[in-house]
């Protein structure tokens, strides 16, 4: 998954989370998540998780972004049902190429 997020280095990245602030800090520094997200937002800092809409709205309004702006990816089906009606373009993730191939589709250039 950082090759995908080092090609999509030009592009807005943002991170919706379920664990918790401390998990979330062991990864950040354990990955260097810094670097490649503008934004990380997890349950544990909003009390909220996925799939209530509530979690997506605060990314969004964090990011200053509209959902048509935005692509949702997700291992999780499920959950990326409330991104849909909220109107984002979404991708189950099953691979990076599977996924690297939908974000082409939806005019997404990388490497």
């Amino acid at each position: 998954m950082l090759d995908l997020l080092r090609k999509l280095s030009n592009y807005r990245l943002a991170a919706l989370t379920t664990i918790s602030k401390e998990w979330l800090e062991f990864k950040k520094k354990k990955f260097g998540l810094d670097k490649y997200f503008e934004l990380i937002v997890s349950s544990g800092q909003t009390k909220t998780k996925k799939p209530d809409p509530r979690i997506y709205e605060i990314l969004l309004n964090k990011l200053n972004a509209t959902a048509k702006e935005c692509v949702f990816i997700d291992n999780n089906k499920e959950l990326l049902l409330p991104a849909q009606e909220l109107g984002m373009k979404t991708i189950h993730f099953t691979g990076q190429k599977e996924c690297e191939n939908k974000l082409r589709d939806f005019g997404i250039k990388f490497g």
